[in-house]
């Protein structure tokens, strides 16, 4: 028998120890009642999405009209939040099959509809782009800046890369099908994280805080009100000067640091639940090298990284009063111990598919693992220089340096997601306990 086979009709290889011939398993797929649940949770997620964006978006545009200054600022936040926060989320929710609002659409419409929609949101967010860059004296300067450009370059090469996608049918002889799906999901991934970036960082500065802030209210009143003498605006803080008294308020900003704060707690509860459902299922049966893999993983990956991740964030329910040299402590202490753990889950599944079939990376699952694994490693090596970007600042700038890691931080947590889904898929969950022979 050949030892050779191939992925589409085995899902995994044991090898009996007492005679050592290797015995191929039936792949088996996850029953219908599990895969129901999963698409259950995936359609709420996406109506959740749906409401969040909606949302989010009718209030802007609100701000955008509560008054006459429609400037270059309020052009390019309509714009930017019409072509970039709807039309894209939209746009990439819509292929997804268990969206309420497309799923009774054929494949080859919810596909054309994807790239329609993308297509008009990009060029909504580029005429905001043009828009603000012809009216700003000094470019690229922020935060808000370099993550909104380094997105908006994202996803035009995404469109672009979307037309190998579309004809990956016609083009497989030249570029494998996989290849170009996943460079084209991987990279509008990093799109649309760090265009959210660029949203985040965008509530937090003039032209929104100037909206939503009550002192902004109060200078309308300036000219109404003769006894408001002058109103100044130093740094964070807004000072209303009355009858030689100053009145300080901080800018509203305490609903959103609340809205972050819950979404981190959402964040929390998920990864804690979806651990213990994996492992719960990998102590129903006695341990293969399979078994470890999806164990060292879980823990690594799904619960220490994002944890690790989520230490940094001021609003995190855990860390919040905790110092930010302490809070970074503990993001690089649980990134390395959860990189170690992911190394060791690597390294169990390649040794087993080097005994017993010998090829490797050759599905979604391993292709998507192996980018993410390979990024999170450069992630953590890139941590040295940012964690030290102060004393190496007459080298390289310390707001480049926190950009790439961010970057590859982001890029390593969306091919892990990736992974992690297609990992569901694989047939490891369904297989019988008769298949684990518990010698590894």
């Amino acid at each position: 028998m050949d030892n050779r086979i191939s992925d589409s009709n085995v899902a995994y290889l044991e090898l009996d120890e007492s005679k050592m011939v290797s015995r191929p398993v039936t792949k088996l797929k996850p029953s219908i009642q599990d895969k129901n649940v999963l698409q259950e949770i995936v359609e709420h997620a996406t109506t959740v999405i749906h409401v969040l964006t909606f949302g989010l978006t009718a209030f802007v545009i609100y701000l955008c009209f509560q008054d006459d200054s429609f400037n270059s600022r309020t052009w390019h936040a309509l714009l930017y939040t019409i072509g970039w926060f709807v039309l894209s989320s939209e746009g990439i929710l819509f292929i997804t099959k268990d969206n309420i609002a497309s799923k009774r659409v054929t494949s080859r419409w919810r596909t054309r509809g994807h790239w329609i929609i993308i297509t008009l949101g990009v060029s909504l967010a580029i005429a905001g782009f043009i828009i603000i860059f012809t009216h700003k004296t000094k470019h690229f300067a922020s935060v808000h800046a370099i993550t909104g450009l380094i997105s908006g370059i994202l996803g035009c090469l995404t469109c672009l890369s979307g037309i190998p996608t579309l004809f990956s049918a016609e083009l497989r002889k030249k570029i494998p099908p996989n290849y170009s799906k996943l460079f084209h999901a991987v990279v509008g991934s990093a799109a649309v994280i760090l265009g959210a970036t660029a949203l985040i960082t965008a509530f937090y500065k003039k032209w929104f805080l100037s909206k939503v802030d009550y002192n902004a209210v109060v200078k309308k009143r300036e000219k109404m009100d003769s006894s408001i003498s002058t109103i100044s605006f130093p740094k964070n803080d807004f000072q209303l000067q009355q009858n030689g008294k100053i009145l300080s308020s901080k800018p509203s900003i305490n609903l959103l640091q609340d809205v972050v704060e819950h979404i981190t707690t959402v964040i929390h509860v998920l990864n804690v639940c979806l651990t213990i459902y994996v492992l719960y299922l990998c102590f129903l049966s006695p341990f293969s090298l399979v078994t470890w893999h999806v164990f060292l993983y879980t823990l690594g990956w799904t619960l220490l990284m994002s944890e690790g991740i989520l230490a940094l964030i001021k609003e995190n329910i855990f860390t919040k009063h905790i110092q930010q040299p302490n809070r970074v402590r503990i993001h690089w202490a649980t990134l390395l111990l959860a990189t170690q753990l992911i190394i060791g889950g690597l390294g169990t599944i390649v040794w087993n598919r080097s005994r017993v079939i010998g090829s490797h990376f050759l599905t979604e699952h391993g292709i998507s693992g192996i980018v993410a694994t390979i990024c999170g490693f450069v992630a953590v090596l890139n941590g040295i220089p940012t964690l030290y970007s102060v004393q190496l600042r007459r080298f390289i700038s310390p707001n480049l340096n926190k950009l790439f890691h961010a970057f590859i931080g982001f890029a390593t947590v969306v091919a892990g997601a990736y992974a992690t889904i297609t990992g569901y898929y694989t047939g490891w969950r369904a297989i019988p306990d008769r298949f684990h022979t518990g010698e590894d």
